[in-house]
């Protein structure tokens, strides 16, 4: 698995060298130059990974995932520090990794995740996209439904308690999964995950 972690901050601690030199080592795919004109990584291609600003580093962990091949890609929040139209390349970027002719899953999660990978602790509320095509797939954290709409093609809703068990509802369509996610309720198996419904004013 290849993960590009929630906390951009921390990259400069693990990665040395400066951007292009990091991207040449990763580039397995040869997508170099594609990924740094959508990402817009042109003007910070000679920098430092330690002198980038936080969505510089964001749009640096992103192109650094998705240049390599693998059966498993994680990204965690990719939006953060992004602005909307940064947000809308991330995205193309994460959904280009797909193959023609497959689906994603976007599972939206309430429970509170520990894992080795990504540590979702004390943070209840999760959405979780997940690209199933062949023996890959695509794993995407992130809280902006606007995204993640984007991202998906059908959506699950992960509820329970942590520690103590946890639910995975059938596949719904994105218009339906997002209005459960929002209403908390799932009408095929009439349960009530959240108190109160969520409402844009």
């Amino acid at each position: 698995a290849i993960i590009k972690p929630q906390y951009v901050d921390h990259i400069p601690k693990a990665v040395q060298g400066n951007v292009a030199q990091v991207l040449d080592q990763k580039d397995e795919k040869h997508m170099k130059a594609e990924l740094c004109d959508e990402l817009e990584l042109n003007q910070v291609i000679d920098r430092n990974v330690g002198d980038l600003s936080g969505g510089e580093l964001q749009r640096f962990a992103i192109a650094v995932v998705a240049i390599q091949s693998a059966e498993i890609y994680m990204f965690d929040e990719p939006s953060s520090y992004l602005d909307v139209k940064q947000r809308l390349k991330a995205a193309q970027v994460i959904r280009s990794l797909l193959r023609p002719n497959r689906y994603v899953f976007h599972m939206i999660s309430l429970l509170c995740f520990k894992h080795s990978v990504m540590d979702f602790k004390d943070q209840p509320e999760r959405d979780i996209v997940l690209s199933f095509f062949s023996s890959s797939y695509v794993i995407v954290v992130e809280h902006d439904l606007s995204v993640l709409d984007y991202l998906s093609d059908f959506i699950c809703c992960l509820y329970g308690k942590p520690g103590a068990y946890g639910v995975v509802t059938l596949p719904f369509s994105v218009r339906e999964g997002i209005n459960i996610f929002l209403a908390g309720f799932v009408p095929t198996e009439n349960l009530r995950f959240r108190d109160d419904s969520l409402t844009f004013k």
